[in-house]
């Protein structure tokens, strides 16, 4: 089975996960998976198709996740994922996994097993970690990519997973490979921009594979930017920064009626009161200068 390391867990899945940071030591030997990923036969157990909705709980382990393109998803507990892809799909080697495998799938795992997923992209300058948060589409991406082109490593793209450790310190968990970059912005990557790139991504976006840490441990969170859709450039006070910290916790509403909620948003306010957040305007207005600028002068003193 191939195996990845990602999020500081051992993975052992049907199928290749490419995107998960470690997926190519694929093959190497561990006496223990932390998760185990599945490829099931289609149907799924159970009958919850009725539901509108994109997840829904069967009974308190199994939380049940339908993707754009047919296929069910099942996370049980803290430690399986099986995936039903839908029947109608083509046959591909490896198969088409569909993206909310990537996505609310792992963060209501990790979510499970006690740790925050925050819905932004986190790089690593040096031995210090930065988490870019903010509504779709003002670019966290865009940030990340930046902050790379000026020397910085990918850590996690759009899903960043956290801990607090017992002195309050919070730390960050190399994740996902690949950065998705709307056409355009992958300027933002300098010397990297010329990347191996996926052309098959959702909404015209590219998936490019810039340097990424490399390493299986956590790094400590030594700052975070909101990026925000207005022209101010300011430290938010910690009174205000915690709520919008906690309303980017990925797959907010789903891991609303799981238990912990209350653990969640105290972890979330010790990482407001550890490092305090920044605001910067984003990348919402495509002045691509102006942004890096931004960037660089809150950057600066790391590099």
């Amino acid at each position: 089975m191939p195996d990845a390391r990602a999020f500081c867990l051992r993975w052992q899945s049907d199928f290749p996960l490419h995107l998960l940071a470690g997926a190519q030591q694929a093959g190497t030997d561990f006496t223990e998976p932390d998760i185990v990923v599945e490829q099931c036969n289609w149907p799924p157990p159970e009958d919850a198709f009725q539901t509108q909705m994109p997840a829904c709980w069967l009974g308190d382990e199994r939380q049940r996740l339908f993707t754009e393109n047919g296929s069910v998803i099942d996370v049980i507990g803290a430690d399986k994922i099986q995936v039903f892809l839908a029947p109608d799909l083509p046959l591909t080697d490896p198969p088409n996994i569909p993206p909310e495998f990537y996505s609310r799938a792992i963060a209501i795992i990790c979510a499970q097993r006690g740790l925050l997923p925050i819905h932004g992209s986190s790089v690593a300058i040096g031995d210090k970690a930065f988490l870019l948060f903010g509504e779709s589409g003002n670019g966290k991406s865009s940030a990340a990519a930046a902050l790379i082109g000026m020397g910085a490593k990918l850590l996690s793209d759009d899903l960043s997973v956290f801990f607090v450790d017992n002195e309050g310190v919070p730390w960050a968990l190399p994740g996902r490979l690949g950065i998705r970059l709307s056409p355009g912005t992958e300027v933002l990557l300098g010397k990297h921009e010329g990347g191996n790139q996926s052309i098959s991504e959702s909404r015209g976006k590219s998936r490019f594979f810039p340097p990424c840490v490399e390493c299986d441990l956590p790094i400590e969170l030594a700052g975070m930017v909101y990026m925000d859709t207005t022209g101010e450039c300011d430290e938010i006070p910690r009174q205000f920064a915690a709520p919008i910290l906690n309303q980017h916790i990925f797959a907010r509403l789903v891991l609303q009626e799981m238990k912990g909620s209350t653990d969640r948003y105290a972890k979330v306010r010790k990482i407001v009161d550890h490092i305090g957040c920044q605001r910067i305007k984003g990348l919402a207005d495509r002045a691509i200068e102006p942004f890096q600028k931004r960037l660089k002068s809150r950057f600066f003193r790391y590099f």
